[in-house]
C-alpha cells in the first residue's frame, strides 16, 4: 500500500475526534513508574493468553506473556517485575473491538516525573519505541500510571499538573498523533505509609485534569488492594485495575474504533467493579449499558443525568435493579449544597447521590450460587465510579450492585476483596419495597440509642423533628425512655403527635430552651446538626447528663465550643452511625410485630425524575421525608 493509499484509507475511517493508522494492530503505549511496570506475584491470577494480544519485543511484535514491562528481575530482587494492569486493558479492548491488540512497554520504577520530561532518556526512549510501533500498527492510546516518587514532595505535587500536561502534550506532538490518555489513581493503602498524607490532594488534581481535557481520563483506584510492600497493587487488583482503565478509555469520545463489536461476558473479577458497562440480560432483554440516576454536577445543580454507565457484577455478582430510594433530607441536601464532606475531604463532583436504596436481582455472575433473580436487598453496593461520576453510596440511580459473599467466601476469595457485610442485606418478605428505604434511618437510630447507652427511665430531649428525630424519638420510647420532642415547625410536631403518639413536645421558634424547659435531662440529642443547638442543650441537662451529637454538621458550622457548655456534661459523638447493621434482625423484628411501622416515617412518593420537585419541598420544609420511585 503507497501512501496515497494509506491517505485515502485514513480518510475513510477518519475519526472525528482522534487520528489513527490503517494497519491491522492497535497498539497503546506503557509509561510511568513500577505500578504501570506491574509487581503482582507471577501466579497470583489465571494468565492472560490470546494469539491476538502482542508485546513489543526488539522492534517486533510477539505473543504477551508476563512479565511484559520488565523493568526488574523477574525471579530476585526487593521489587520484582510481574503482573501488570496493561495485560486486562488490553484483554478488554480487545474483546469489545475484535481487534488485534498490542501493548508497547516503556514505564520504569521509582522514576519520578521529572524524569519523564522531554530530553530525558525515559521520554525519549518512549519516543523511540512508540515510532517503531507505529510503522507496524495504530498507536490507539498512551496509559500512564505516576505519582508515588512525586507525591511525598509538596511542592511537586503542587506543580505536578503544569509538569504533567507539558510532558503529555510534549509526547503527543513529538509523535505527530491525537490518541486519548488513561491516568490512573494512586491506591489508597499508600496513606498508612509514613509520608503518603498527600495522596488525596494528587489524586484530586488527576481528576482535574481528566475533567479539564476531553482526551485524557481518570481510572479509579478505589478498594483495590496492595502487595506486602504497601506500596505495589497486588496480581488480583491490577487485573481490575485494568479493566476500570479501559471503561475510563472507552468513556473517551471517538477511542473506541467506530465499528467496534459488542463485548463478550466480562472476564473473571473478584470483586465488583461499579467503572463498567457491559451489558447483562434481564428475563432476556438487555440492561442497556448506560443508565439514568440523579447527580450533582456542581455545588447547587442536582439533574437527571442519562450517561452513567451500568455496573460490571463480575463473576460472584449480580446486577439489581433499583425500584424505590429514600432521599436523605440532610446528607443528600448537603452534598447538593457542597457543604458536606466525606472520611477524605471535600466530596468530588459530578456525584451521584442516595444511600437508602431497595432493589431487586436481575442478572447473576456465572460464580454466583447463594442469590438469584428476584430476590430483593436494600442498600446495594456501589462503587467509588460510575465512569466519570463518583459515587457517595450511589444508590439513586437506575441499577446497582450485589455480591455473592457466602460463594467468595467458599472459594478463598481474599477476604480484602469481598464487599462488607454492612451493605446489600437481604428484606424479608413483609417489608414493602417502598417502605424498605426507610430501614436505613431507622437502624441508625436503633443502633444510637444503644451506642448512647439510653434505655429505660431516662428523661430525654430530642431537637428535631425530621425523620431522624421522629426515629430516634420511637426507638427510645421503645427502650422505655420519657422522651421529650423539640421543632420550629408547629405542623411537624402535630405529627409526631397524631401519627406517632409522641405526647411531649414543645416548639422552640424563636425562643431558647432553657426559657421554656428545667434543667432535668439525662440526655439530650442533637439530630439537626448544629453548634448552637449542642451548646445550649448542656444546659438542660441535670449535673453528669449526656449531650449526644448525632445531627451531621456542615463544614462551614463545625467548631464546638467546649468552653461554653455546662460544667459536668458528658459529650458523646455520633455523627456517623456505629455498627449500626448489628441491629438490623433487631429492627426486622419490631416491623414485624407492629411496634415500628416504617410508613409513619415517609410523607411523599414520586419518580425520581421529579428531583428538584422533592429538593425544593425539602428545603420548604413541606414532607417529613420523599420516597423516589424507578419503577
Amino acid at each position: 500500500m503507497n501512501g496515497a493509499e494509506k491517505e485515502e484509507k485514513k480518510e475513510k475511517n477518519a475519526d472525528p475526534a482522534f487520528d489513527y493508522g490503517p494497519y491491522d494492530i492497535d497498539s497503546f503505549l506503557m509509561i510511568g513508574q513500577s505500578n504501570m511496570c506491574g509487581r503482582g506475584d507471577i501466579g497470583s491470577v489465571e494468565p492472560i493468553e490470546d494469539k491476538d494480544l502482542l508485546m513489543l519485543r526488539n522492534g517486533r511484535w510477539q505473543k504477551l506473556s508476563e512479565p511484559v514491562n520488565p523493568d526488574r528481575g523477574v525471579f530476585s530482587g526487593k521489587y520484582r517485575s510481574g503482573v501488570c494492569l496493561a495485560t486486562s486493558f488490553a484483554e478488554e479492548y480487545h474483546r469489545a473491538t475484535g481487534r488485534i491488540t498490542g501493548l508497547i512497554p516503556c514505564a520504569d520504577g521509582g522514576t519520578s516525573l521529572d524524569a519523564w520530561q522531554p530530553g530525558g532518556t525515559l521520554y525519549e526512549n518512549a519516543v523511540f519505541h512508540a515510532r517503531q510501533a507505529m510503522k507496524i500498527s495504530n498507536l490507539r492510546g498512551i496509559l500512564w500510571h505516576q505519582g508515588e516518587a512525586d507525591v511525598k514532595k509538596p511542592d511537586r505535587v503542587a506543580d505536578y499538573r503544569r509538569r504533567f500536561l507539558f510532558m503529555i502534550d510534549s509526547l503527543l506532538s513529538d509523535l505527530g498523533v491525537r490518541v486519548p490518555v488513561v491516568i490512573g489513581e494512586l491506591g489508597q493503602y499508600l496513606l498508612s505509609r509514613e509520608g503518603y498524607g498527600l495522596v488525596p490532594e494528587l489524586n484530586g488534581i488527576f481528576a482535574k485534569i481528566a475533567e479539564e481535557r476531553e482526551d485524557i481520563a481518570l481510572a479509579p483506584a478505589g478498594g483495590l488492594s496492595c502487595r506486602h510492600d504497601i506500596l505495589h497493587f497486588n496480581g488480583p487488583s491490577l487485573r481490575i485495575f485494568g479493566r476500570r482503565y479501559f471503561e475510563a478509555y472507552r468513556g473517551i469520545p471517538g477511542a473506541l474504533p467506530e465499528k467496534a463489536a459488542e463485548p463478550a461476558a466480562p472476564a473473571a473479577e473478584q470483586i465488583p467493579d461499579a467503572t463498567a458497562a457491559m451489558p447483562v440480560t434481564e428475563g432476556g432483554c438487555a440492561v442497556p449499558k448506560f443508565m439514568r440516576g440523579v447527580a450533582v454536577l456542581e455545588p447547587g445543580v442536582a439533574r437527571v443525568v442519562d450517561d452513567i454507565p451500568v455496573p460490571d457484577p463480575g463473576d460472584y455478582g449480580c446486577i439489581l435493579k433499583m425500584s424505590y430510594c429514600g432521599y436523605c433530607n440532610t446528607t443528600d441536601t448537603r452534598i447538593i449544597d457542597g457543604v458536606s464532606t466525606g472520611d477524605k475531604g471535600d466530596l468530588p463532583y459530578p456525584i451521584v447521590i442516595g444511600h437508602e436504596g431497595v432493589a431487586t436481582a436481575v442478572s447473576v455472575g456465572r460464580k454466583v450460587r447463594y442469590i438469584k433473580p428476584g430476590d430483593r436487598f436494600l442498600r446495594p453496593y456501589t462503587g467509588d465510579r460510575y465512569g466519570k461520576y463518583y459515587g457517595n453510596s450511589g444508590n439513586m440511580c437506575e441499577y446497582n450492585l450485589g455480591a455473592d459473599r457466602k460463594a467468595m467466601l467458599e472459594d478463598g476469595i481474599d477476604p480484602k476483596l469481598i464487599p462488607t457485610d454492612g451493605r446489600c442485606r437481604p428484606l424479608p418478605d413483609f417489608i414493602s419495597d417502598v417502605d424498605a428505604p426507610v430501614l436505613i434511618p431507622l437502624v441508625e437510630c436503633l443502633s444510637a440509642v444503644s451506642n448512647f447507652g439510653l434505655g429505660e427511665g431516662m428523661k430525654v430531649l430530642i431537637y428535631g423533628a425530621g425523620p431522624m428525630g421522629l426515629g430516634m424519638a420511637s426507638c427510645l420510647r421503645l427502650a422505655g425512655a420519657d422522651v421529650t420532642l423539640a421543632d420550629v415547625l408547629p405542623r411537624r410536631l402535630a405529627y409526631a403527635s397524631s401519627r406517632l403518639g409522641i405526647g411531649k413536645t414543645v416548639c422552640n421558634d424563636g425562643t431558647a430552651l432553657t426559657k421554656i424547659l428545667p434543667p432535668v435531662y439525662d440526655a439530650v440529642l442533637d439530630m439537626v446538626g448544629s453548634t448552637a443547638v449542642l451548646n445550649e442543650g448542656s444546659f438542660m441537662l441535670r449535673p453528669g447528663g449526656k449531650l449526644c451529637a448525632m445531627g451531621t454538621l456542615t463544614k462551614q458550622d463545625c467548631r464546638v465550643d467546649l468552653a461554653a457548655m455546662q460544667n459536668h456534661t458528658s459529650v458523646h459523638i455520633l455523627g456517623y452511625p456505629y455498627n449500626k447493621m448489628a441491629y438490623y434482625g433487631k429492627l426486622l423484628e419490631l416491623v414485624k410485630d407492629g411496634s415500628l411501622r416504617p410508613s409513619d416515617f415517609y410523607s411523599d412518593v414520586m419518580p425520581f425524575t421529579e428531583i428538584e420537585k422533592c429538593i425544593a419541598m425539602n428545603r420548604e420544609r413541606n414532607t417529613v421525608k420523599v420516597i423516589l420511585s424507578y419503577d
